[in-house]
């Protein structure tokens, strides 16, 4: 931890089971920590067509993290809120933020003073997704759901069918302009 920097006793202490000191030793050092911080989860060069999980590697106890996302064809940065520096942070472009990326994680100590990894770049390529939630294929529906999408484009209409397999027939449950679940 930065917080403990400069000329310190490390010590240590050997106790029995009712708390009896037995055995100790001292030793002068000097804590200058030099803070590093790497960027996991993506790799240089790396083609990405699904979410990343993006994590750090820090050789210091961070307050926290944050990521910086650069898209470099068109220059615009976003930076993530505050994340746990031992917790994963997922990044799920969507369809439209296709293109170049430059990507680093900003570890900050309990000082407020941040550091940066090395930026990582990447190309984001993902593939147009949609998936119905609520209900997974071969589940029998005995109470009510709430259906969604997920997609990572925008939607202008949704509608919502059932279909019986057998007799070709479909139902249509719903109908909303934009995005809407269902339930």
């Amino acid at each position: 931890d930065p917080f403990y920097s400069g000329s310190r006793i490390l010590a240590a202490g050997i106790y029995d089971r009712q708390g009896n000191f037995l055995s100790g030793d001292a030793v002068s050092v000097r804590v200058a920590l030099e803070p590093q911080v790497y960027l996991k989860g993506v790799a240089q060069g790396g083609v990405l067509r699904q979410a990343a999980s993006l994590e750090t590697d820090l050789n210091f106890v961070a307050e926290y993290v944050k990521y910086e996302i650069t898209n470099l064809d068109t220059g615009q940065t976003t930076i993530s809120g505050e994340s746990d520096p031992l917790g994963p942070y997922q990044w799920d472009p969507q369809l439209s933020e296709n293109g170049s990326y430059s990507i680093r994680a900003l570890a900050s100590d309990c000082f407020g003073k941040t550091y940066y990894s090395p930026a990582i770049s990447v190309t984001v390529d993902m593939e147009k997704k949609f998936e119905i939630r609520g209900v997974s294929q071969g589940s029998t529906v005995d109470r009510p759901v709430t259906l969604w999408l997920s997609t990572n484009f925008p939607i202008s209409a949704t509608e919502y069918f059932l279909r019986d397999p057998q007799s070709k027939r479909e139902f249509k449950l719903a109908s909303f302009e934009g995005y809407s679940s269902y339930w």
